[in-house]
């Protein structure tokens, strides 16, 4: 199993506060955070996903983008800024995760401290594809196995499923169906050959 890890922000405060209030998952712990505001750092798709799924739980949503824009879906800005619940801060760095013993504020590049209580990180993955790599497998431009629907990859007789590949939703539901389907291609590939 290859899988991918999450990218780092490789600020101070990350490492320290991680489970502490510092998550990369807010479909895994989101229910955490009743009641309480949190910061979402990331502009992507997956950003957008996790701050609205915080609305449910958190009382305040801050998403926090470094670039001039969210790069989530136009359905997905829309619906950001559609909720009162939610602000946006873009061309907006975090310099620091700071707290005493639990997360308690950021402090943003510009200087400015905000308090929070949660931190989800979503500034992507990084594929743990070297092998893959090595062995000829096409990886997209993130390094990510590319595979067709039946997680066949360009070499034949190896097949990909999970975080590794280039599907863009990282979570256990696609991981196992993506499993599954590898697992029933490489045994039809296993009795043809």
């Amino acid at each position: 199993a290859m899988g991918m890890s999450h990218k780092k922000l490789g600020i101070p405060g990350e490492e320290e506060f991680l489970g502490k209030g510092v998550s990369y998952c807010a479909v895994c712990d989101a229910p955490f955070f009743k009641d309480k505001g949190v910061a979402v750092i990331g502009g992507s798709d997956t950003a957008a996903h996790s701050a609205l799924l915080l609305t449910k739980y958190a009382s305040k949503v801050i998403v926090i983008c470094r670039r001039g824009e969210l790069t989530a879906a136009p359905a997905y800005k829309a619906m950001l800024e559609g909720n009162k619940g939610i602000e946006i801060k873009t061309n907006t760095s975090v310099a620091e995760i700071s707290g005493d013993g639990m997360v308690s504020s950021l402090l943003l590049g510009s200087g400015e401290r905000i308090g929070v209580e949660g931190v989800f990180i979503e500034s992507g993955g990084v594929p743990a594809a070297v092998l893959a790599g090595k062995l000829g497998i096409k990886l997209d431009d993130e390094g990510f196995i590319v595979t067709d629907p039946m997680q066949r990859t360009n070499v034949e007789g190896l097949f990909a499923a999970g975080d590794v590949t280039s599907v863009k939703m990282k979570q256990i539901l696609w991981a196992t169906s993506q499993g599954a389907v590898a697992a029933s291609s490489a045994y039809e590939f296993i009795k043809e050959h």
